[in-house]
């Protein structure tokens, strides 16, 4: 494959939303297609790569496709994209989400230019996190995702828009703050931002120079909140209840699934010691977030807040394998999170046509829904109960 090949997936959705953006006189139609094109053909090329990867090089560790250019010289930062198999789902969960949010946006009216742009720009900010292997790119794209998402919920949103967009992104630089200082920190220590390097050798640095705990607990900071971990996940809730449904569905398919994958590239790849020594507490944590989600879920009356708080709970079972610490459920954890991605996303796309189609959301004035809207009915009974059973297998798998 090209060398470009990463490049051109994590790309092509951005200058789809320079074109959308910049040309003048484009008609609400046209710009659909565009979205669609520039969504279309990273999906595309994400499924080539998922062929034409070495499935036998094990799920993380063996970099494939790999990019490499010097960025930031002075401080050896580098353009570093590459993929094994903790990334490659991920790219190719959010590569087929991005698609679907512009077929399920089409008859957006409202401002049609700005949305699709910002869709577009959301979706390579989450595909260059998958595919950054240099920390400074890795935080650049972490911190973009903050703009689109934010003007997302605050324009299209409903309900309490302001105050949810708001809350977003407090909560975002508030992890992310505490991230940058972790990344800083590593920087420091190792004078590389390197995370195969680092991860390679460069930890024994690190240890000679600071302690590696409070490190690892900055970088951990920035990945719970976005994943999110209790008691750090109450702007989920608000989040996911006012975004417009494309937002619902990145958010809960993609984006928040960046805080698990950090936690597994960045805190467990690179700390594992420190990792396995506070694996007892992060569990507790994981029980508590599952728990507690699910609690919560059964008292809610709002259709896509049921979903949301949801959500906490599936995100507790993929911290509870990530710090179970064993091969099998590292695995179960990046299963959890490409699964998770797909039926919430599901579920929250048939959320979003219930209320178009009758109007309201309060689920103790829903009923008969099957009858008035059988596929839509028929595909969230399909997606809830596929995520049943994922949750039920994914258990065992954590403690083996």
């Amino acid at each position: 494959m090209s060398s470009l090949y990463l490049s051109s997936i994590v790309f092509l959705p951005v200058i789809g939303a320079i074109l959308i953006a910049f040309i003048p006189r484009l008609s609400n139609g046209v710009i659909k297609r565009v979205a669609a094109v520039f969504t279309a053909v990273p999906l595309i090329r994400a499924i080539a790569l998922f062929l034409e990867f070495d499935k036998s090089a094990g799920m993380a560790g063996v970099i494939q496709f790999e990019e490499k250019v010097s960025w930031i010289p002075a401080i050896n930062a580098n353009f570093h994209l590459g993929v094994d198999g903790l990334s490659l789902p991920m790219i190719l969960l959010t590569t087929f989400l991005g698609l679907m949010v512009v077929l399920i946006s089409w008859k957006v009216h409202d401002r049609v230019r700005e949305y699709f742009a910002w869709l577009l720009l959301l979706e390579t900010s989450i595909l260059g996190v998958f595919c950054s292997l240099d920390l400074l790119l890795f935080f650049i794209f972490w911190e973009i995702e903050v703009i689109p998402m934010y003007f997302l919920i605050s324009k299209w949103g409903t309900g309490r828009r302001d105050y949810s967009a708001m809350k977003y992104v407090l909560y975002t630089l508030f992890g992310s703050a505490l991230m940058l200082a972790g990344i800083l920190s590593l920087y420091y220590a190792t004078h590389s931002l390197s995370m195969v390097d680092i991860a390679q050798g460069g930890l024994a640095m690190v240890q000679s120079i600071m302690p590696a705990t409070p490190i690892f607990f900055l970088l951990l900071a920035g990945f719970a909140v976005k994943l999110p971990v209790f008691p750090l996940h109450t702007w989920l809730p608000d989040a996911h209840t006012d975004a417009p449904t494309a937002g619902s569905v990145m958010l809960a398919g993609a984006l928040i699934k960046m805080g698990g994958y950090g936690m597994m590239r960045v805190c467990v790849g690179i700390f594992p010691d420190v990792a396995r020594e506070y694996a007892l507490l992060l569990v507790v944590l994981a029980v508590v977030s599952i728990l507690y989600g699910a609690a919560v879920t059964l008292r809610q009356n709002d259709l896509k807040r049921l979903i949301a708080y949801s959500s906490v709970s599936h995100m507790g079972f993929v911290l509870l394998g990530i710090f179970a610490l064993g091969e099998v459920s590292l695995t179960g954890a990046s299963l959890q999170m490409f699964s998770h991605g797909l039926l919430t996303g599901l579920l929250f796309a048939m959320a979003g046509l219930t209320m178009h189609n009758v109007e309201e959301r309060d689920l103790r004035k829903l009923g008969g829904l099957a009858r008035q809207v059988p596929i839509t009915s028929r595909s969230a009974t399909s997606g809830s109960l596929a995520d049943w059973q994922g949750r039920c297998r994914l258990l065992p798998l954590s403690f083996r």
